[in-house]
């Protein structure tokens, strides 16, 4: 068998089905470059833009504060949309659960196409929720992180 040439792989261009185009966030390369010129020329405004959009926030963030970092010894930070608040699990599963779509939406726990495994959004939620249960019984309270996987 002979040996495939990564770099032959990266430069590949693969043609994308209409019917994934029709159901993704870009749906051509032009709609990207726009979207990339914007992210390049204005950072801040874009990315508030992208983050008001795409999650959903408990405290909205100033709009004047979306980044601002500073490498000096002194004061060394790096913050993001500065006075937010969101809810990270409700982002990635709760706002998923419309009516109507709850059936269909399934999470890919694969890492090649021909491995995947679907579990169904209404799993994750109550695995989650049993998760949430069990480390609340053990004193878990708000804004304690615990690492949670879809199995």
């Amino acid at each position: 068998m002979a040996e495939a040439n990564e770099q032959d792989f990266y430069d590949k261009i693969f043609p994308v089905p209409e019917r994934v185009r029709e159901k993704s966030y870009i749906k051509s390369r032009e709609e990207y470059e726009k979207l990339y010129k914007e992210s390049i020329e204005n950072p801040d405004a874009f990315w508030a833009k992208m983050a008001t959009e795409r999650l959903a926030w408990f405290k909205p963030f100033d709009k004047n504060k979306v980044s601002s970092w500073s490498f000096d010894a002194k004061d060394l930070h790096v913050r993001w949309f500065e006075g937010g608040k969101l809810n990270v699990s409700y982002n990635c599963l709760d706002r998923h659960l419309k009516p109507k779509k709850t059936k269909r939406r399934s999470f890919s726990k694969a890492t090649t196409p021909t491995t995947g495994r679907f579990t169904p959004i209404s799993i994750c939620i109550a695995k989650s929720t049993n998760s949430r249960m069990f480390l609340r019984v053990w004193g878990s309270r708000k804004a304690t992180a615990f690492p949670f996987t879809c199995r």
